[in-house]
């Protein structure tokens, strides 16, 4: 009878169960909410004679939350609590707003790329065992 074992299957059984517990996934999502955030704080160019004086506080209102686990996922949310928000960086921005500020989810669009390298990055170091 021939007969062969291949020796690393304990080894990649326990890669397979470190990369299902997302273990360390944390850290990098949350850094990529915070470039999320980052970008959502860049405030437009104030205009030419612009009379209006900025408070910064509908920027300075992003926050990015501490990673939490949800079922298989790993979730991070980044958020501004001002009542106005959506006027100003929403689905449903005011025409005054538009062409000025980015759109929330044209940052999260922006972004995607960048994450996924994140994830994968992880992924890949993960399963290296570093």
């Amino acid at each position: 009878m021939l007969f062969y074992q291949w020796q690393g299957i304990p080894e990649a059984m326990g890669r397979i169960v470190a990369l299902a517990g997302l273990h360390g996934l944390e850290g990098e999502l949350e850094a990529a909410g915070d470039a999320i955030a980052t970008e959502a704080r860049t405030e437009p160019a104030e205009r030419p004679n612009q009379r209006y004086k900025r408070s910064h506080r509908f920027s300075g209102s992003w926050k990015r939350s501490n990673a939490r686990r949800t079922g298989n996922a790993v979730l991070v949310d980044v958020t501004n609590d001002t009542p106005y928000g959506l006027f100003v960086q929403g689905d449903d921005q005011a025409e005054v707003h538009q062409g000025r500020w980015k759109k929330l989810r044209s940052i999260g669009d922006g972004q995607r790329g960048a994450v996924r390298a994140r994830v994968q990055g992880w992924a890949l170091r993960t399963w290296r065992g570093g």
